[in-house]
Order: C-alpha cells, then sequence, then structure tokens
C-alpha cells in the first residue's frame, strides 16, 4: 500500500505505549528442548523475553522512540 499522509493532531500525543514492529518471521520456539538443538541457550532466553514484544507486527511500522529526561529531574 502507498504511503498515506498522516492525520494532524492539535494537543500534546501521549507515547505511552511502544507501535508495531516490521513485520518479520519469528523463530518456532514452542518446544524449548528442539529449540536448544538450534540456537544456544542464551539466544533462546533472550527471545522469549523478546518475542512478547514482537507479537504486534505492522507495514506501519516506521516510528522513532525518543527518551527525554522529565522536566526538574536533570541528572548531572
Amino acid at each position: 500500500m502507498p504511503p498515506v499522509t498522516p492525520s494532524t493532531w492539535r494537543t500534546p500525543r501521549s507515547a505511552d505505549t511502544y507501535s508495531a514492529v516490521c513485520p518479520q518471521k519469528l523463530p518456532d520456539i514452542g518446544n524449548r528442548t528442539e529449540a536448544l538443538l538450534k540456537l544456544p541457550r542464551g539466544r533462546l532466553v533472550f527471545l522469549e523475553k523478546l518475542l512478547p514484544l514482537l507479537s504486534n507486527q505492522s507495514e506501519d511500522c516506521l516510528y522513532l522512540n525518543l527518551y527525554v529526561p522529565r522536566p526538574g529531574k536533570c541528572i548531572i
């Protein structure tokens, strides 16, 4: 689908959740014993933590996450 111009907003936009990730083929780690034959243990543990974040996939996935300090909470 070709890109479309996003709608404009006039009030502050809440950014308290992550947007969708780009579509990708996820490894099958349902059977942990079989997965350990194909993957190192550290990689499997990493994937187990990462997979919940990869469940929300969409072609509308090009977003930039910015992290800024809260006002009055500056660390020197």
